[in-house]
């Protein structure tokens, strides 16, 4: 067991009490979770069925800053035009930067109209001592010079998810970032204002500061009605002020009352067959909320699973 978890092990021993039934679950958690990062397979392993462009692309990085205590926010450009490349809503490159053997991945949190438009695209990086998330948040700087490759099957395509005019998008911690690209690209795409695409979002963190791209969200929804956002803090500290106020935030885990509702509201106007799942985050989480909406009949279901 590492240091750090070894550690918090300790403090909460001290909180609980050696008897503690609660003290004991935790250590069963901690020393869980550190094994199974310390066996933990690669990027490139883990995604090595998914499907890839095999082009790499040189781009710079224009900007990076903190988006929350924990995450990076880094637009990478480049000033090739045409844009050499693109990508779907949804996708993440592999990622390549200087003096790091390592390759890693990391979802676009921007749309693909904004990279052609723009020649840039967003990423959302969440510390990690584990490369290359290490060296962009210790060594990273404007005017860095890095590579990228597209890849990822979980994705929005306006042509083949045509038939779905509904979608219900759940996210917890940084798996928002694949579903913020398909929000941008559906509410922030003016070439396809007819096409009326309804979506509600669920959308977990810890704390109100690691709720990224919160006030982004309410923005996109005060402007169209079709998108309707929800948020939860799981951190049990916090403050109940946080608990049901005029932005949607909830308290505690998104759970099968939260995801029923968030369907009844879908089907005022549509019909389950209309409706696309999009589930991101943490495997625990995504594996709950498979079975929850499993249980509630839904069928068109796509998930991140490799991070």
């Amino acid at each position: 067991m590492g240091s750090v978890t070894s550690v918090v092990v300790i403090g909460q021993l001290i909180r609980f009490g050696s008897n503690s039934t609660n003290c004991y679950r935790l250590f069963q958690r901690e020393l869980s979770s550190s094994c199974t990062k310390m066996s933990s397979k690669s990027h490139l392993e883990r995604t090595e069925d998914k499907s890839r462009d095999p082009n790499i692309h040189n781009v710079t990085v224009t900007s990076i800053s903190n988006i929350s205590p924990t995450v990076k926010h880094v637009i990478l450009s480049t000033t090739v035009r045409p844009v050499p490349f693109t990508f779907k809503a949804g996708q993440w490159v592999d990622l390549f930067v200087p003096g790091v053997s390592k390759i890693g991945g990391f979802t676009i949190t921007s749309s693909p109209i904004h990279l052609q438009e723009t020649g840039q695209l967003d990423l959302a990086i969440q510390h990690s001592l584990v490369q290359p998330a290490f060296w962009i948040h210790t060594e990273c700087d404007e005017g860095s010079e890095v590579s990228i490759r597209i890849g990822g099957d979980f994705y929005f395509d306006p042509e083949l998810d045509k038939g779905f005019k509904y979608l219900l998008l759940l996210a917890g911690g940084v798996g928002i970032n694949p579903l913020s690209s398909i929000i941008n690209q559906i509410y922030n795409n003016e070439d396809i204002p007819t096409t009326k695409i309804h979506s509600t979002l669920l959308y977990s963190a810890k704390s109100i500061e690691e709720l990224i791209f919160r006030d982004e969200f309410i923005r996109i929804a005060k402007k169209n009605e079709d998108l309707n956002c929800k948020f939860f803090v799981t951190d049990s500290s916090t403050s109940n002020n946080t608990t049901d106020d005029d932005d949607g935030f909830s308290k505690g885990r998104i759970g099968l009352k939260d995801v029923e509702s968030a369907l009844n509201e879908l089907l005022v106007t549509g019909q389950i067959d209309n409706i696309k799942v999009y589930i991101c985050g943490p495997p625990p989480m995504i594996a709950n909320m498979e079975q929850i909406v499993k249980k509630l009949r839904l069928t068109n279901i796509a998930y991140e699973k490799w991070w």
